[in-house]
């Protein structure tokens, strides 16, 4: 049975992040393998939030945003960014350390999958210029290599 882990890449901002993703995409990693985490600033979330249905108001858009959110009580912003981390075997204290990252306007590029697809993600995003890329083995995983 593959071991499963996940690599992080921190980045300084959007477009390093997003050449990052576009790697990973040529390396053969699919959309299901890799998330980009960022905080986009007011205006932009407006912009995305209005191009996503087209015909919708606005208004109606966020109520409906509003009510997809009320489908998860007490993950809100950062607790689902931690909750997300999480699920990906990352420690609490990593994910803290991912999370600040990320509400000082920092990227987060977080590639998922085998030991060996894990390998050639660290790879290919040491190749972007970026401030980190750590190597994160699964729980299962590191609870195996302790015994």
């Amino acid at each position: 049975m593959g071991t499963h882990g996940c690599v992080v890449g921190v980045y300084e901002n959007e477009e390093a992040a997003q050449a990052a993703l576009k790697e990973l995409q040529k390396a053969g990693f699919s959309v299901k393998q890799v998330s980009v985490v960022g905080k986009l600033n007011e205006r932009e979330e407006n912009s995305v939030l209005a191009g996503a249905e087209k015909g919708v108001p606005v208004e109606q858009q966020e109520s409906q945003s509003q009510a997809s959110q009320a489908k998860a009580p007490g993950l809100r912003g950062s607790s689902i960014l931690m909750a997300g981390l999480n699920s990906a075997g990352i420690l609490k204290e990593n994910a803290q350390h991912y999370e600040e990252a990320v509400s000082v306007g920092k990227f987060l590029v977080v590639a998922e999958g085998s030991s060996p697809d894990v390998v050639k993600a660290k790879l290919v995003l040491h190749a972007i210029p970026h401030e980190e890329v750590v190597h994160h083995t699964s729980r299962a995983e590191a609870s195996s290599a302790s015994n």
